[in-house]
């Protein structure tokens, strides 16, 4: 299986999932990477779709095993 090509600002909001501990939501990874909050919400949609991110928790997203792998 290959992996997909995701963009910077989608490596960007990946990499700040990694370095949490637990849940987070928009505002924080905003907070993180400095990106505008629709920039990251339209991120984490896509790295949901591409399965490297979850959301365990109403509006709060966590990596998964496979985003871990592209870190």
């Amino acid at each position: 299986m290959t992996e997909k090509k995701i963009n910077d600002n989608e490596s960007k909001v990946l990499e700040a999932f990694a370095g949490i501990n637990g849940n987070a939501g928009t505002k924080q990874i905003s907070e993180i990477t400095g990106l505008d909050a629709k920039v990251v919400t339209k991120a984490i949609k896509e790295l949901k779709a591409l399965s490297y991110i979850e959301s365990p928790v109403r509006c709060k997203y966590t990596i998964t095993d496979s985003g871990k792998k592209i870190v």
